[in-house]
């Protein structure tokens, strides 16, 4: 349990924490979890803390109760994270029912139009040359960043919603840099959603990972889809990818996606 003699940074977490049982109930390597983190009081959710090497079978197992019982579950990554997190909600003045509100209002495609209006030269890339590169092959939030073994611990979320794709405006990621908010993270994620059957798994602090369940089969489809990611999240080319084709041939046939945000 987090002390308020901890280092300094852990107060703000110390202060949203409570104990509490329900995962302690779990069969499991959570079973000894005891925090219970709530980002914002209309938007509160659940966090446990579970071992790296083990996240990903625990996040499958509440994955499945999630989809009969109605909640969605994320992986918020290392303890850095999830304190991070938390700061920016707690400090956030947008609620969760304005970010929902303003997610199913907005209109997506006039949203990337005007994003590339607004500043030619941040949106722009070359589409470049097709060359095949790999695939991801799953998400990375339970990893270290450098060595990429697994984190001694990392934290998961249990949001009390049925729909995976509102986890952004429960969470309050994005409005930074050039980051969207959270209603425009949450509309994406529900288009992405509808049309590529993806589902987020991860959030951490700056970055965002998804299942998907239905990849674009075609270059067309995946350059178009490309062409969203790089609007939603410029740092995925112009820092890692390089180009339109090069993050699209990532994307064709693949089951996960990767957002960062510098």
């Amino acid at each position: 349990m987090v002390s308020q003699g901890d280092a300094p940074g852990n107060e703000i977490l110390y202060e949203i924490m409570s104990r509490f049982d329900r995962f302690e109930k779990q069969p499991g390597p959570c079973e000894t979890a005891t925090e219970d983190m709530v980002f914002q009081p209309e938007a509160s959710f659940e966090v446990a803390s579970c071992p790296g090497e083990s996240a990903l079978g625990r996040l499958s197992q509440l994955r499945k109760e999630g989809r009969r019982s109605g909640f969605t579950v994320i992986l918020l990554g290392s303890k850095d994270d999830a304190v991070i997190l938390a700061e920016n909600r707690e400090h956030c003045a947008t609620s969760l029912e304005k970010y929902l509100r303003e997610a199913a209002t907005l209109n997506v495609d006039k949203w990337l139009k005007e994003q590339v209006e607004r500043d030619p030269g941040e949106y722009f890339a070359e589409i470049g040359e097709w060359c095949e590169m790999t695939p991801r092959r799953g998400i990375s939030a339970h990893l270290e960043t450098l060595s990429r073994k697994p984190r001694d611990a990392v934290y998961i979320a249990r949001i009390p919603t049925s729909e995976n794709w509102e986890a952004p405006a429960y969470i309050g990621l994005g409005g930074w840099n050039a980051c969207p908010d959270a209603s425009v993270l949450t509309a994406l994620a529900k288009r992405w959603h509808k049309r590529y059957g993806a589902e987020i798994l991860a959030i951490t602090h700056d970055t965002m990972e998804f299942k998907v369940a239905n990849p674009p089969a075609s270059k067309e489809r995946a350059i178009e889809l490309a062409k969203e990611q790089f609007i939603a999240c410029p740092d995925i080319v112009n820092q890692k990818a390089g180009t339109i084709s090069a993050l699209a041939s990532r994307l064709i046939n693949s089951n996960y996606w990767y957002f960062w945000w510098d």
